[in-house]
């Protein structure tokens, strides 16, 4: 392939089970499945190629993930041709990791730049002169530095790059029934984290930093592949800091009989996401909190009811 060496994968090439090596939580039928929605929106909407640089679309197309989103110096790029499968133009490090994944066939390594790269694949996807969606709109982002999209853009100039985000979201909005249990796996292991935290609360001394701290274990003794988004506050009645007022990370502060701490707690299993909002009293809650909280227990079910 143009702009970096392609990698082909033969069965003796691949040594352990997809499960063992990959983090790759659907069957290859799953993928297949996803891939042939998309392109039959693309051939409706005359699209010739996804160009996708998230962890979210990379994950959802290809299966494939690493540490390496955590590094934005060492990005990640998808391609989806109309026709066909994926492409995954990746940096050297990562080239092995990915030959874990039994069903992927052109993994790229970005030996000459990514854009260069990038451009070569493109090319190969028969979108040098055609329509790209990247993720340009909605809540998407293009996981490269603006230099270097501009760069894959020259040297594509007879391509039209244009925002996909509607077409990315009317593929994945819908869920599978494989989709569904990872979410329910995700809200359960974070359920039963959630008993761990009240159980050290309990009696007050811990500082939020340290409830963090439990709940961020928690998940993770219970099968999670990491903590989500975990904003942590507790607040004493009748006494107002005005940090209590937004939604602020947890601090040092001692938390003590009769507080009430809220988080925001998360789990992700799979690369979907659990969001339990929770809060709770360390022990007997008084009963201006309590009415408090059943005026909001009883919004949160008639909006259910009416939804």
């Amino acid at each position: 392939g143009r702009g970096g060496a392609r990698l082909t994968l033969s069965p003796s090439h691949i040594q352990n089970k997809p499960s063992e090596t990959t983090m790759d939580t659907f069957p290859e039928s799953e993928h297949r499945a996803r891939i042939s929605r998309a392109q039959a929106i693309m051939k409706r909407d005359n699209v010739d190629a996804l160009f996708f640089t998230s962890e979210a679309n990379i994950r959802y197309f290809t299966g494939y993930t690493s540490h390496r989103w955590l590094q934005p110096t060492s990005p990640e790029f998808g391609i989806l041709p109309r026709e066909g499968d994926p492409i995954l133009v990746l940096p050297p490090i990562e080239m092995d990791r990915a030959s874990s994944h039994p069903w992927l066939k052109d993994i790229r390594e970005a030996t000459a730049g990514f854009p260069a790269g990038i451009v070569g694949a493109l090319r190969d996807a028969g979108a040098a002169n055609g329509r790209i969606a990247a993720e340009l709109g909605s809540i998407l982002r293009v996981c490269m530095t603006y230099a270097d999209f501009e760069s894959v853009r020259s040297q594509l100039n007879g391509a039209t790059f244009f925002d996909g985000s509607d077409l990315y979201w009317e593929v994945r909005i819908p869920k599978s029934p494989a989709e569904v249990e990872q979410m329910r796996r995700a809200c359960d292991i974070t359920a039963k984290a959630l008993d761990g935290l009240y159980a050290a609360a309990s009696g007050g001394g811990r500082t939020e930093h340290e409830l963090h701290a439990v709940m961020s274990a928690g998940v993770m003794n219970h099968g999670a592949d990491r903590p989500g988004s975990m904003p942590l506050g507790s607040r004493t009645p009748g006494e107002f800091h005005r940090a209590d007022s937004h939604l602020r990370m947890h601090t040092h502060r001692k938390t003590r009989e009769g507080d009430l701490v809220w988080l925001d707690a998360g789990s992700i299993v799979g690369g979907y996401w659990s969001d339990t909002f929770r809060m709770f009293s360390i022990g007997k809650a008084s009963q201006a909190s309590r009415d408090a909280y059943a005026t909001v227990y009883e919004a949160i079910e008639a909006a259910i009811a009416a939804t």
